[in-house]
Order: C-alpha cells, then sequence, then structure tokens
C-alpha cells in the first residue's frame, strides 16, 4: 500500500509541474478564481499586467474584487467573472489604465469545470 501511495504521490507532482509549465509558457496572462472571486492560479504574465495596474501583485486567496480600482471598473469586472462562473464563455477588448500609460487588451473567459461538475474546486459534487 505504501509503494503506490507513493506512486501516486510522485504522479501528482508531475502533473502539478506540467500544469504550471503550461499556464507558464501560454504566452498569456492565466489565472482562475472560485465562487468568491478569490485567486487560484495565475501565471506570471498575469501578475506582470496586475502589478502594471496596480502597483503590487496579487496572491492566491485574494479576492480580485479588493483591488484597487476604481467602482465602475470593479463593477464591470464583477459582471464579467459572474456571467464566466455561470458557464458563459466570451471576450471583451476593453481599453485599460496602467499606472503608466493606457492599453487596449482583449480577455478571454471560459469557465473551468472540475471533476465535481462546477466551476469551484471547492464545491460539494453535483
Amino acid at each position: 500500500m505504501l509503494l503506490k501511495q507513493k506512486q501516486t504521490e510522485a504522479a501528482l507532482r508531475a502533473s502539478k509541474t506540467n500544469l504550471r509549465a503550461v499556464i507558464e509558457n501560454s504566452g498569456g496572462s492565466i489565472w482562475s478564481i472560485d465562487l468568491q472571486y478569490r485567486l487560484i492560479i495565475s501565471n506570471q504574465q498575469f501578475q506582470k499586467h496586475v502589478n502594471a495596474l496596480v502597483g503590487r501583485r496579487i496572491y492566491k486567496g485574494e479576492n480580485m474584487l479588493s483591488l484597487d480600482l476604481q467602482a465602475q471598473a470593479l463593477a464591470e469586472w464583477k459582471g464579467y467573472y459572474d456571467r464566466a462562473l455561470q458557464g458563459e464563455t466570451f471576450s471583451i477588448e476593453t481599453m485599460t489604465r496602467t499606472q503608466t500609460d493606457v492599453r487596449n487588451m482583449a480577455f478571454h473567459f471560459t469557465p473551468v469545470h472540475f471533476f465535481s461538475g462546477s466551476s469551484s474546486p471547492d464545491a460539494p459534487p453535483r
């Protein structure tokens, strides 16, 4: 039994390493949130964009709607997140003001469904 557990743990570590490599080498910002808008995972490109936007990184577990943004921007992002969390796949283009300039940025929202069938890894199975 101990050998099987060690093999399972090694396979899990390899899977996590592969997932991190895919996320980091995607060429774009990747992040995921839970049903309470808390950051689950992100890549370095995402952290670079967040830093340009608000002057700091955002940490796993931090609420994405607690960023220091104008109320209108937060309301827009909450709307985008709500649409994705309800299962909608969509894209937007928006002008984004960073700390140094204004950029036209495109975002693609895709719901992630976990083995439980939910949009959150913490939700109970259906």
